[in-house]
């Protein structure tokens, strides 16, 4: 009896799916050509009326959270700094400076290099004092009688190439994507208000309110965020 019941329940799973794949291999050809995302948020008469994802822009100071994230909420009261975790050099233009208090420290910097997504190359240890940084990334180690700092300041160094790149408009349009890791489109507004302002408002930028997280990282994340297909391992590792 067990064996029947079984077998039975295996025929109908089997013949709702295959009812399911061509279901949805007649509601895909029906509706193909069709825009389904115009920009607004109401779905369209001639698709599916399953077809569409509301979505209500999350507000990034709203009242259950702002108590985490704002200070004047005093979030900080309770928490003690450890100041052995902290630096004792700040980067100020190039250049690796000592915090006020910190001189009894004796200080040496290299640059990190990026080579690739697995490889970074760093430079040759030399004396803060009297040196410009001209990279990204510059490691810092301090030492002194009773303690060991070590930290990796970051900077934007730029740098003017005097080779001149011909690029063809139609080719090669004016756009440019920027993928912020580890940061919710919410946060990086609470942490980056002035960047995000200067980009939506100041340069045009448009925001991806709607899209997802389908990656561990930003390459599996930026790919398929323009052809909207989610990326094997081959092609993320080639």
């Amino acid at each position: 009896m067990t064996y029947l019941w079984c077998f039975g329940l295996l025929v109908l799973g089997t013949l709702y799916y295959v009812a399911l794949v061509y279901y949805q291999a007649f509601t895909r050809e029906t509706h193909r050509g069709v825009a389904v995302d115009d920009g607004s948020e109401n779905p369209s008469r001639a698709t599916d009326i399953f077809d569409y994802c509301p979505f209500e822009p999350p507000d990034p100071w709203d009242k259950s959270i702002v108590n985490y994230v704002d200070v004047k909420y005093g979030y900080l009261k309770d928490c003690t700094p450890n100041k052995h975790l902290s630096a004792v050099t700040y980067l100020a233009k190039g250049k690796v400076i000592l915090k006020k208090g910190k001189q009894d420290f004796v200080c040496q910097g290299s640059c990190i290099d990026y080579v690739n997504d697995d490889v970074s190359k760093l430079r040759k240890w030399t004396s803060i004092n009297n040196t410009v940084f001209d990279c990204d990334f510059v490691e810092t180690v301090c030492n002194s009688s009773t303690a060991s700092n070590r930290y990796i300041h970051v900077q934007i160094a730029e740098k003017k190439s005097t080779k001149k790149v011909h690029i063809n408009a139609q080719r090669n349009p004016d756009v440019m994507l920027m993928v912020i890791d580890s940061a919710a489109s919410t946060q990086v507004i609470r942490a980056l208000p002035r960047t995000v302002n200067f980009l939506v408002n100041g340069m045009k930028a448009i925001e991806f309110r709607k899209f997802n997280r389908v990656g561990s990282n930003s390459r599996a994340n930026g790919f398929p965020a323009l052809i909207g297909e989610r990326l094997t391992l081959q092609l993320l590792l080639f």
